[in-house]
């Protein structure tokens, strides 16, 4: 089960990628989650926190996707 720090940084991505980051509210996520305001401000009692809390999460990604796509072969060594 996904944690709900991790349901606000995961929404938190995607109404990035569709708003910016200025164009959304802790009202959208609580809409999107189904969760209170109080609960995200209880994780992440400024935007800033979450700000600076998803640079962590998607440097993190980033980070595996890294090493995931060093670890496949070349294409001439999969064929």
């Amino acid at each position: 089960a996904v944690s709900t720090y991790e349901n606000i940084l995961r929404k938190t991505d995607t109404l990035i990628q569709q708003r910016g980051f200025l164009g959304f509210s802790y009202a959208d996520l609580e809409k999107e989650i189904g969760i209170r305001k109080a609960s995200i401000h209880h994780h992440f009692p400024r935007k800033t926190d979450l700000g600076i809390a998803y640079c962590q999460y998607k440097t993190e990604v980033f980070d595996r996707l890294n090493i995931t796509l060093h670890n496949v072969s070349s294409g001439v060594q999969r064929l």
